[in-house]
C-alpha cells in the first residue's frame, strides 16, 4: 500500500500489537490485557497474531507495515519470550522509524538474549510487570523502563460469594528453588484440618473441553472464592505474581510473602493483607482462622485495594496514556 494512501487517524493512537493468542492458554492476563485495549476510544489496535510453531518466522516489519491502512504511532510486544518462542520475533525492527516496546515477563529467564535483542533492535520502552527486580538485573535500561504491574480482569475475578467451606488454600507451583516459602508452607501444614492443595495444570494451551475438568479462569477464581484464607509467596525472586492481586480480588484473605515492591502497589500488613515468612506462616494462618472479624476486615480492604488500583480496565489505561505521553501525539 503506498503510504499516501494511508490514514494516520490522528484522533487515535494507532498501536501495532504483535501477540500470541491467549485465550486458551493455563494463564492468560494478556488475552484479558488485548480484551479491554480495544475497548478503549481513543486507540485503533491492529493485531499481528502468530502462530504456535517454532519452524515459523515473525515476518519482516516494513513489509507488515506496508500492509497496513494506517501508520502506526507505536509497535508492541507483548512478551518477549514466549513470541520468540512460539513463532519468532519480526525481523526489521531496527529499519523501522516508529517507537518500539515489549513486555518482558520472568525478568530471570533469557537476560542475555533480551539485553542484546533490545540494543540491536533499539527498543525504545520495556514493559516489566516486576519493577525491582528488572533494575537488579537491566540496570542499564533504566530510562527505558516502564512498570506495568499484574492485574486481575474483573468478570473473572470477583467475589462468587460462595459459601468458605476450605480453611487455608495453596493452588500453583510448589518447588524449593523458586518458591521455597511455598514449600515450607506444604511440607508443615499438608496433614493439617482443613488445609487443601492443588497442583499447577502446567503452562500449556488447553481444549474447552479440558479445561472444564480444571482449576483455570471461573473454575479457578471460584476455588479461590471458597477459601478463608490463601497463603503463597512471591518466590525467591520476590515477584508480585498473579495471585496477590487474584486472591484478594475474590474476596479472600491473602497471607503472603512481603517486600518493598508491595508497598507501592499498596499491600500494608494487617490492613488489606497479611505477610508471613518460614518462622511465621503456622502461627498466622492459625490466628486468622480463629479471629473471623479480623479476618473479614482484611480481606474486605484487600478486595477494595485490587478493584480500586488494580484491575485490567486500569491496566490498559495506565499503558495506553503512557504511549500518548510517550509518542508526543496530541490527543
Amino acid at each position: 500500500m503506498n503510504k499516501s494512501n494511508k490514514s494516520n487517524k490522528s484522533n487515535k493512537l494507532n498501536i501495532l500489537y504483535f501477540t500470541i493468542n491467549w485465550s486458551t492458554f493455563t494463564y492468560k492476563p494478556d488475552h484479558y490485557f488485548k480484551l479491554e485495549l480495544v475497548k478503549l476510544p481513543d486507540v485503533n489496535v491492529h493485531f499481528v497474531y502468530g502462530e504456535f510453531s517454532r519452524g515459523k518466522k515473525g515476518g519482516y516489519l516494513p513489509d507488515i507495515i506496508s500492509e497496513l491502512d494506517f501508520i502506526p504511532d507505536f509497535i508492541y510486544l507483548d512478551d518477549f519470550q514466549s513470541i520468540r518462542g512460539c513463532y519468532g520475533l519480526p525481523s526489521g525492527l531496527n529499519q523501522v522509524n516508529i517507537p518500539k516496546g515489549i513486555l518482558f515477563h520472568d525478568v530471570y529467564r533469557v537476560r542475555e538474549d533480551f539485553h542484546s535483542f533490545v540494543k540491536e533492535n533499539h527498543i525504545d520502552l520495556v514493559f516489566t510487570h516486576y519493577r525491582d527486580s528488572f533494575s537488579a538485573y537491566f540496570p542499564e535500561f533504566h530510562n527505558q523502563a516502564r512498570w506495568l504491574p499484574n492485574h486481575v480482569y474483573e468478570p473473572v475475578f470477583h467475589n462468587y460469594k460462595l459459601e468458605r467451606t476450605i480453611k487455608y488454600l495453596m493452588m500453583g507451583k510448589i518447588n524449593n528453588y523458586l518458591y521455597p516459602l511455598r514449600e515450607e508452607i506444604f511440607n508443615n501444614m499438608n496433614q493439617i484440618d482443613g488445609f487443601v492443595s492443588h497442583k499447577h495444570p502446567g503452562y500449556k494451551w488447553f481444549s474447552k473441553k479440558s479445561a472444564k475438568s480444571k482449576f483455570l479462569d471461573e473454575n479457578y477464581a471460584m476455588e479461590i472464592s471458597r477459601a478463608k484464607i490463601f497463603l503463597t509467596c512471591g518466590s525467591k525472586y520476590d515477584f508480585a505474581v498473579g495471585k496477590y492481586f487474584e486472591v484478594p480480588a475474590c474476596g479472600t484473605l491473602l497471607l503472603a510473602s512481603d517486600f518493598p515492591e508491595l508497598r507501592d502497589l499498596g499491600f500494608v500488613d494487617k490492613e488489606n493483607f497479611v505477610r508471613i515468612d518460614k518462622d511465621n506462616f503456622m502461627e498466622r494462618a492459625y490466628y486468622y482462622l480463629m479471629h473471623k472479624e479480623e479476618r473479614n476486615h482484611i480481606r474486605k480492604k484487600g478486595f477494595d485495594l485490587v478493584h480500586s488500583r488494580h484491575t485490567t480496565r486500569i491496566r490498559v489505561r495506565e499503558f495506553v496514556d503512557e504511549l500518548w505521553k510517550y509518542t508526543g501525539k496530541t490527543r
